[in-house]
């Protein structure tokens, strides 16, 4: 029996070797593969903070592009409401003159507007009974004949030819001036 017991224990100890054998090859690929693993977790995180960090930055540039733009809209604002008083003042202005100075007013845009043939001229009621004798001389002289409509005084006037009415009054003048009247008064207020 000592020959069986002797060959029991070498295969016992064959087996015993070859489960060693087995189980530190298992533990090494064990370690390998938490260490791929590991490495693996890295690269993915590492991915993850870039990613983070770049909509991070990008979120970062959209709230300022966005204070920026509120900011440039304010200061817009405050130009546009700046640009509208002045205009208004101007207005004001020219509709306040004195008889002289805004007759004057009229017959420069009476020279600029009106046209070498027979027509009208409406006028305020307030403007007509006001009307200085140089500036009944020019009208005239333009063949132009007046006629009194219910406005408000100290607002130009408009000028008939037939079907084509030339509307000189003061606000239709800075409305359509409107664009360059803003562009000047923006390049002498804002412009540096």
């Amino acid at each position: 029996m000592r020959g069986l017991e002797n060959i029991i224990s070498q295969i016992k100890f064959e087996s015993d070797a070859r489960i060693l054998e087995i189980e530190s090859k298992a533990i090494q690929r064990a370690k390998e593969i938490v260490g791929d693993a590991e490495k693996e977790k890295e690269e993915i995180l590492g991915e993850y903070s870039k990613i983070a960090e770049q909509k991070r930055v990008d979120i970062a540039e959209r709230i300022k592009s966005s204070k920026k733009m509120e900011l440039s809209n304010a200061i817009l604002e405050k130009k546009q409401s700046i640009i509208k008083e002045i205009t208004e003042k101007a207005k004001n202005k020219i509709k306040c003159l004195g008889q002289e100075e805004y007759f004057a007013f009229l017959l420069k845009m009476l020279e600029k507007f009106s046209l070498d043939e027979k027509g009208k001229i409406l006028m305020a009621e307030d403007d007509v009974k006001r009307i200085p004798s140089s500036f009944k001389a020019q009208l005239k002289k333009r063949d132009l004949q007046v006629k009194e409509i219910s406005q408000k005084k100290g607002n130009g006037f408009v000028l008939v030819y037939g079907n084509v009415e030339i509307n000189c009054t003061v606000d239709e003048l800075f409305q359509s001036a409107e664009s360059e009247v803003c562009d000047l008064i923006n390049e002498l207020l804002f412009v540096r």
